[in-house]
């Protein structure tokens, strides 16, 4: 990767790289990516809404890796701690339960195109589904310095997989600083409000990235790419393209 940071968006040509490179990579089609090595992690930063989970479920199913979401695991303590009827406010309590809990993982194929890592608290497994809609709550329980302890001791684990891409805040910077390749997406804050209105009928995009604004980071020598008026298709092709030029 390159030391220095790169900022891609739409006004950029398709591949933000130059026209020439991006023609002479989508003749290559897919193979492109095939010299890429048996063994990486994938660190893929941002805001809320930005595409990182979209991205990431992609590039799992091309690539053949595991997904990690650092997002899920956060969303298990607190639904862990809801369901132990703790008050998320109390830094105390959510301190307390985190010590003496027992954090697991195991791989889950609830989508069946992408092998994922799915959380278990003490014993209790969460789906996807079950954590879809926790919400602000999150913040407060990943605000508590115990909490992103164990969970990141825990991320660091998922590299013993082959091939990882691992979704986050911080993986780039604070979890993963050794990753292969790093990317951090964004976009302006009112469309990102407009992303999570979509798709939830509510609003609260920017109250979570307000509350987690102090774990947001972006690693120096990740490729930043702002996803505005993009589409998935155009910033996975972009992502790729970036790929294939490593191993070019």
């Amino acid at each position: 990767m390159n030391s220095a940071k790169q900022l891609y968006s739409s006004d950029a040509s398709a591949s933000g790289l130059g026209k020439d490179q991006t023609a002479n990579t989508d003749q290559q089609g897919d193979s492109s990516t095939d010299d890429l090595p048996s063994r990486f992690v994938i660190a893929i930063d941002g805001w809320a809404h930005s595409g990182k989970n979209t991205l990431g479920e992609q590039l799992a199913k091309i690539l053949d890796c595991v997904l990690v979401d650092s997002g899920g695991f956060y969303r298990a303590f607190t639904k862990a701690c809801l369901n132990a009827d703790l008050d998320v406010n109390d830094e105390v309590l959510v301190r307390r339960f985190c010590e003496s809990a027992t954090l697991q993982i195991r791989l889950s194929q609830e989508n069946e195109d992408v092998t994922e890592m799915q959380v278990g608290i003490n014993g209790q497994w969460f789906n996807k589904n079950e954590l879809k809609n926790i919400g602000v709550d999150v913040s407060k329980v990943a605000r508590v310095s115990e909490v992103r302890h164990l969970v990141n001791k825990k991320l660091r684990k998922c590299e013993s997989y082959d091939r990882v891409i691992m979704l986050g805040r911080d993986i780039g910077s604070v979890v993963m600083p050794f990753a292969d390749y790093k990317y951090f997406l964004t976009a302006p804050e009112y469309v990102r409000e407009e992303r999570h209105r979509a798709s939830t009928g509510q609003s609260g995009a920017l109250a979570r990235d307000r509350m987690d604004a102090d774990r947001v980071a972006v690693s120096e020598d990740a490729i930043v790419i702002d996803t505005d008026e993009m589409t998935t298709e155009e910033v996975l092709t972009l992502v790729l393209i970036s790929l294939a030029f490593t191993v070019s």
